[in-house]
């Protein structure tokens, strides 16, 4: 993804691979791969899509972190209970 990412800022392959200190080979294959699994022709619209995936990550690990904070409320009720129960 990082490839992805400096891609669609603007920089070529070779700058990439330089930043990156990858072989212009690897660099290649990972934009390849990228391009298809976003359906990309090319990078011009990559921005947008990235930046949409971005927000749609934000938005499920929000998701997430509220039911982990329902499951830890409801686990130290559930405690709460059980060591009442072993005090009485």
């Amino acid at each position: 993804m990082q490839c992805a990412e400096l891609a669609a800022t603007g920089l070529g392959p070779k700058e990439i691979a330089f930043r990156l200190k990858l072989s212009d080979k690897t660099v290649e294959g990972h934009l390849k791969n990228a391009k298809r699994k976003l359906g990309l022709s090319g990078w011009g619209q990559a921005p947008f899509i990235l930046h949409r995936a971005t927000v749609a990550d934000r938005i499920h690990l929000q998701k997430i972190d509220a039911r982990l904070t329902k499951i830890e409320q409801h686990l130290k009720l559930a405690l709460d209970i059980l060591l009442e129960m072993r005090g009485h």
